[in-house]
């Protein structure tokens, strides 16, 4: 250090400082300059700790006792310096009461008019001394600079007394105690649904949270909430296996390779979709009284990928076309939610605009059913609660690859009305 700074901290030795409190700060305490300096320094965000020379960690006893304010007699905070002849160091609340009453520096007794700064040397001399915790006799062993033993307090020691975090609770305790009381209070709020859950159950509402984000099942490395799972895998997931939507292919990859398929795959479903076109003009044409279509739908994996849907939550089957529309099935496996308990729902459902009567029909798991209807303008569906869910479950369990079988019949009049709407531009 520069011989000024020397001479500073040399005019306040440890006995020097003694005195001065013995012989001066008590005076100022009566008078209550040190009990409201310790308020201004508490509005001015300043952290009392309590700390004297009995806290100072081994090797700094010396300038523990230079790190002190004469006035409050606590770690000096925001340091600045009277320009009496001694120049000595205070809080700058403490030294700023001082002042406000005219009276001389605490010290020295001499008189001074400006109070300055600390100079870099002095205040970075001060902040590297290191104390114990003021839990230490308590057997905490910690050391640092006093702005290291503010972090110690707030996030580590054992012996500081805390609250319990919990939302509700005004417990207070040492925090090694606290931490024990948490996981037994009846107040805890889960950080993800933010519902109040109580503490002995956290752990079984981890596992059932839908707002919680977990692993896909798939393993895609991406993490998703557990109530978007089945939306995740049914749009998005990169692993989910899913069936080539080009009729007649049936073909099963892993969405991330499904661009690779079709494009190996051009000349094939360019084949597939001018013989489903063909297929589907002669049927069109036909001068029978009725068209019928029957055909299989399949759900291959059914029992692994429904196993943790929830009820509301559906399975989309590949698109088939009757008539020139398309038509697909909606399978909730744990049903819709206007289903009875324990019931599975399938519906079928459109995606163009069918118009006119149809009569239908599907059998699964050995429950055959069917219907006709005249108004198809609910987008959503029309179907049954066709069986118990954990008989969709046994009949793919029943096939060679765990795929869910499900035979659909679709019949409808030839109309002998053709309608043509819209415009042709000139």
């Amino acid at each position: 250090l520069s011989r000024s700074v020397q001479r500073k901290f040399s005019s306040q030795t440890p006995s020097i400082v003694q005195v001065n409190r013995k012989f001066h700060c008590v005076n100022l305490i009566r008078n209550g300059i040190g009990l409201k300096s310790c308020k201004m320094s508490a509005s001015a965000g300043i952290r009392r700790l309590g700390l004297d020379s009995s806290f100072a960690a081994e090797g700094f006893e010396e300038l523990a006792e230079t790190a002190l304010c004469p006035v409050c007699t606590d770690y000096l905070e925001d340091i600045v310096e009277a320009d009496c002849p001694s120049r000595h160091v205070f809080c700058r609340p403490c030294l700023q009461e001082v002042q406000d009453r005219q009276q001389p520096c605490p010290n020295c007794r001499g008189n001074f008019s400006k109070i300055e700064t600390a100079h870099i040397h002095i205040r970075g001399l001060i902040e590297q001394v290191k104390w114990k915790c003021v839990h230490f006799k308590n057997g905490c062993g910690f050391t640092g600079t006093k702005k290291q033993l503010e972090k110690h307090l707030d996030e580590e020691c054992d012996e500081e007394e805390v609250e319990c975090k919990h939302e509700g609770c005004r417990k207070r305790d040492r925090r090694i105690l606290i931490l024990q009381h948490q996981s037994e209070c009846g107040f805890s709020v889960c950080a993800f649904c933010k519902e109040k859950i109580p503490s002995r159950d956290m752990l079984a509402h981890a596992g059932v949270c839908q707002k919680i984000p977990v692993r896909c099942p798939r393993r895609c490395e991406k993490a998703v909430r557990r109530c978007e799972v089945p939306r995740h895998m049914e749009t998005e997931c990169s692993e989910q296996v899913i069936v080539c939507e080009v009729p007649g292919c049936g073909a099963q990859v892993k969405r991330r390779l499904m661009e690779q398929h079709e494009d190996a795959n051009q000349k094939k479903h360019i084949k597939l979709l001018t013989a489903q076109l063909v297929a589907t003009s002669k049927m069109v044409h036909s001068r029978d009284t009725a068209q019928e279509l029957q055909l299989k739908v399949c759900l291959p994996n059914f029992e692994e990928i429904s196993s943790g849907m929830a009820k509301g939550q559906r399975l989309k089957s590949a698109p088939f076309i009757f008539q020139g529309f398309r038509f697909l099935l909606h399978v909730y496996p744990k049903g819709d939610k206007t289903a009875l308990a324990g019931k599975a729902t399938v519906c079928f459902a459109q995606l163009d605009s069918y118009r006119g009567e149809l009569s239908y029909s599907l059998e699964v798991a050995g429950v055959k059913k069917q219907g006709t209807r005249h108004d198809l303008s609910d987008r959503s569906g029309w179907g049954w609660d066709i069986c118990r869910s954990e008989d969709l479950v046994r009949a793919a369990q029943g096939t060679e690859d765990g795929t869910l079988e499900i035979l659909v019949s679709l019949s409808a009049p030839v109309s002998k009305l053709v309608v043509i709407r819209g415009y042709t531009k000139n």
